[in-house]
């Protein structure tokens, strides 16, 4: 089969009997990052000391030198989602126990958390941009 999609040619087959496909397949991107974050309710593995220790273990593996600085990001960042108010969903934070924790003490939609927010994400770029272009 030949399709263009998106302004892209894309070549593939099919096996009638197995409905396996080879070939180049169209992806569309935002029904696959849909369906990832089906796999999982927001706040439960993810938000977890178990989820915690797997994504810093990942990092460590791919990319040594920025994970420590992961590793203090995911952790503040589960700290901070503990504070948070109810409505925005409690954490399973000893995933795979059902027990779900929540502080209660701010929100995670006003002003503060969009300069929080912004802060850190100069504070990574700026620290991953010294990572790469001090080698140089």
């Amino acid at each position: 089969l030949n399709t263009t999609w998106q302004g892209n040619q894309y070549t593939f087959a099919m096996n009638g009997q197995t409905g396996k496909f080879v070939g180049n397949l169209p992806v569309d991107k935002k029904a696959y990052w849909k369906w990832f974050g089906s796999l999982t309710a927001h706040r439960t593995v993810t938000h977890s000391i178990v989820g915690c220790a797997l994504w810093y273990v990942a990092v460590c593996l791919l990319w040594p030198q920025i994970a420590p600085a992961f590793g203090i990001g995911l952790c503040s960042h589960l700290i901070l989602d503990l504070l948070n108010k109810a409505s925005k969903g409690s954490m399973q934070l000893f995933f795979p126990l059902k027990t779900r924790v929540c502080l209660d003490v701010c929100r995670a939609d006003g002003f503060a958390n969009a300069l929080i927010w912004s802060a850190s994400v100069i504070v990574c770029v700026v620290y991953v941009g010294w990572l790469v272009f001090s080698r140089f």
